[in-house]
């Protein structure tokens, strides 16, 4: 059996593509809902972060144990800076060729958080700062190696209550 248009008449079909609109409309929601749930975020306007059940995965449960550092330095002089790059090798000497982020106008940052390809590892890390101009040229490196250590220690374990 076809329905025409004419059988339906024009009230009726305007009728029936608003009520398949809603019900995209109603699936795209559900959808957007379950994948920022997935996602950790809030899904929807209603709700608060005391409401909100976080699913982690393996990664972010690994990154919510991870110790922070800060690294700083001064300020350069020249003019004409409008930000500053760090780079890093881990268990080898830093140069221009070594893994970089470009962090902005800033004089101190938080790893790994404010540089996300920064690498969690434990071991030696040499760093180095530049200071870039407007043109994108770099000045010398000023560098600094040390270890690091960003996992925290694992929680004791056994812990019992004895009767006395």
């Amino acid at each position: 059996m076809t329905i025409t248009i004419n059988e339906l008449g024009i009230a009726s079909t305007i009728t029936l593509i608003i009520c398949i609109a809603i019900i995209v409309i109603a699936f795209i929601c559900i959808s957007f809902r379950r994948r920022a749930k997935k996602r950790g975020q809030l899904a929807g306007p209603l709700e608060t972060t005391n409401q909100h059940i976080l699913i982690a995965t393996k990664e972010e449960k690994k990154m919510a144990n991870v110790q922070k550092r800060k690294i700083r330095w001064n300020a350069s002089n020249s003019p004409g800076v409008v930000g500053y790059k760090i780079y890093w090798a881990v268990g080898k000497g830093v140069n221009y060729d070594s893994d970089f982020a470009e962090v902005g106008n800033v004089t101190e940052v938080i790893l790994p958080d404010e540089v996300p390809s920064f690498p969690v590892v434990e071991g030696k890390v040499e760093l180095g700062v530049v200071a870039v101009d407007h043109i994108g040229n770099e000045s010398d490196m000023t560098k600094l190696f040390g270890p690091f250590a960003f996992n925290a220690p694992d929680a004791p374990t056994g812990l019992t209550v004895e009767t006395l």
